[in-house]
């Protein structure tokens, strides 16, 4: 073994603006990166799980995609964009989007027919009833009653739960 392995210490403590200015612009580009990417891969997701035409060249080019090393991204993108944030985000955005995606679409395939029918059925219902009351409710009730009742319709359909 050579050295030290925590001889990095004294030079971060010796470079402390620098290091916090890297280690920022590090995280930025992190969470940019993966925000983008989900932004751009979830939508792309759902409409290649619900247009079969869609959904062969877009697993295809995900699946070929992530074989490609960040670096060969980046190289790639030096001549259009240059060195710096943008091309280094572009890079790591294109990387972030192709798993989520893929992950993405494979799960929403995944998911048993009987299970979305049943929690479509259940949402439908809910809908008739709100209306024939006048109710109205804010999004966030919205939201967890929706969430209830697919995972209602999720555990009657596996039969775990009895109607």
């Amino acid at each position: 073994m050579r050295g030290n392995p925590f001889d990095f210490i004294p030079y971060i403590l010796g470079h402390q603006e620098q290091f916090l200015r890297l280690f920022s612009q590090h995280v930025q580009l992190t969470v940019l990166s993966v925000v983008i990417g989900i932004l751009i891969a979830i939508p792309l997701a759902i409409m290649a799980s619900r247009v079969d035409a869609l959904a062969g060249p877009v697993t295809w080019l995900a699946g070929a995609g992530q074989t490609i090393p960040s670096l060969a991204i980046l190289g790639l993108t030096l001549p259009l964009l240059g060195i710096g944030f943008v091309p280094s985000l572009f890079a790591l955005t294109v990387r972030a989007v192709l798993p989520i995606l893929l992950n993405t679409y494979v799960g929403i395939r995944g998911v048993d027919r009987a299970i979305v029918d049943a929690a479509y059925f259940e949402d439908r219902r809910s809908k008739d009833v709100g209306a024939e009351f006048g109710e109205t409710h804010d999004n966030v009730d919205q939201i967890k009653k929706r969430f209830r009742n697919a995972l209602r319709a999720a555990l009657v359909a596996q039969g775990v739960w009895e109607s």
